[in-house]
Parts: structure tokens; C-alpha cells; sequence
């Protein structure tokens, strides 16, 4: 049996998380508070309650499409790459985007078993709207600044669709900040439902993507 619960750095200092670490032990890891402003462990505890944050694990908040929304983009906007164990290859290594986009195909091929983050100086910000701290995000946007200022974000104002934004520096501006914003309004295609209207999601994707990429710049800057 494999032993997939773990948070370690692998060799060229790339920090390896196993598809069965439970979210509370991602949200209470020294490595994941350091890492990207503590996105990561900040991610994982909103994402759900004490008891579910202890039952549930990595692997199935990936494949989930309608889960919790925050750890997923997080990851993606750090850039995280999957491993997965398939019938012909023992490692085989895609972008976290792509191996969701193959989910959303239908395509079940291969067993995630470790997602990986990028080694260097990384800064991050997480921005959520939700009817209580611990209910599931109507909106939510992850942003990371890398240390030249290039800024990944993403997105969610739906269960089954993430948006992946990026911005190159020189970034740091209120156009920059204005483009972004309009940039996530115009992009996304929300449905409404009993806990927020199409065009109350669009909204607060823009307001949302703005405050995550002002606050991941604010930390590179002041880094």
C-alpha cells in the first residue's frame, strides 16, 4: 500500500503533498503556514468545519467538482502540478488546470497521488464571500505573486468552473487592478441559485479578484 499522507519537501526543494492528507493537517502544517503567505493552510481551513476538515483529505477536495472551492484554487494559482499513478506509468505529471479539466471530460484515467508547488519565493492572498465563516464560499479568489510580481489568480463564483487569470508585472497600479477586476467580471458565466444571483456572483468575482491580487502584491512588495 502506498503511504500518501504526508507534506514534505522533494528533492529541488518542491513541496509534495500525498492525496490522502487529511485538510486539517494542511491547515496546521508548519511547512503550508510558511508557504505563500500561509495560503495554502489559510485555504484549507476555510474550505469546511473542524470534523469534515478531519475526514476529508487532498485527493477527493480535487476531484470533487462541486466541493469547497477554496483549496482548489489556491493550489491552482500557485501553479501546483498532480502526479498520478496510471496503468502504463508510475508518475505520470500534469498541471493541476489540466488534470481538472480532464475531470470535468469525464476522463477517470489514472489515481492522483501527490500534488506538487513550486519551489521559490511565493506570496498569496485568499478573498471569500459566504453566508457564515464555515459555510461554502459563494465567491472566492486565490491570488500568488512570484518575487518579480507576476501574479496568478483564480477564480470561483460556481461549483464547476475555476477562472485562471494572470498578470505580468509592472502590475502594481489601479489600471492594473481596474483591468483585473473587469477582466473576472466579464469572464465569468455564474448561475444563480438560493444563495446568490448571477449577477450578485459577477460582482463580487470582480470585487474579490481585485482585493486577492492588491493583497498578494501588497505582501511581494513589502516583502
Amino acid at each position: 500500500l502506498l503511504d500518501l499522507d504526508y507534506i514534505e519537501f522533494h528533492p529541488g526543494s518542491r513541496l509534495a503533498i500525498g492525496a490522502q492528507t487529511s485538510l486539517q493537517s494542511i491547515a496546521q502544517s508548519p511547512l503550508l503556514q510558511q508557504y505563500a503567505n500561509g495560503l495554502l493552510a489559510e485555504a484549507a481551513y476555510a474550505s469546511a468545519a473542524l470534523g469534515l476538515r478531519n475526514a476529508a483529505v487532498l485527493g477527493g477536495a480535487l476531484a470533487e467538482s462541486d466541493g469547497p472551492p477554496e483549496l482548489v484554487l489556491a493550489l491552482l494559482a500557485a501553479g501546483a502540478e498532480v502526479i498520478l499513478r496510471t496503468a502504463m506509468e508510475v508518475g505520470h505529471t500534469l498541471t493541476l488546470d489540466n488534470y481538472l479539466a480532464t475531470r470535468r471530460a469525464g476522463d477517470r484515467t489514472g489515481i492522483l497521488v501527490e500534488v506538487l508547488l513550486p519551489a521559490g519565493e511565493t506570496y498569496g492572498a485568499l478573498q471569500r464571500v459566504a453566508r457564515t465563516p464555515h459555510d461554502q464560499a459563494i465567491v472566492a479568489a486565490a491570488a500568488v505573486a512570484d518575487s518579480s510580481g507576476r501574479l496568478r489568480l483564480a477564480l470561483s463564483s460556481w461549483s464547476q468552473e475555476r477562472l485562471l487569470l494572470e498578470a505580468a508585472p509592472p502590475g502594481r497600479t489601479p489600471e492594473a487592478l481596474a483591468g483585473l477586476a473587469n477582466q473576472a467580471r466579464q469572464s465569468c458565466r455564474p448561475q444563480g441559485d438560493y444563495r446568490g444571483s448571477a449577477e450578485y456572483r459577477s460582482e463580487m468575482a470582480a470585487v474579490l479578484a481585485r482585493r486577492a491580487a492588491a493583497a498578494a502584491w501588497q505582501a511581494q512588495s513589502g516583502a
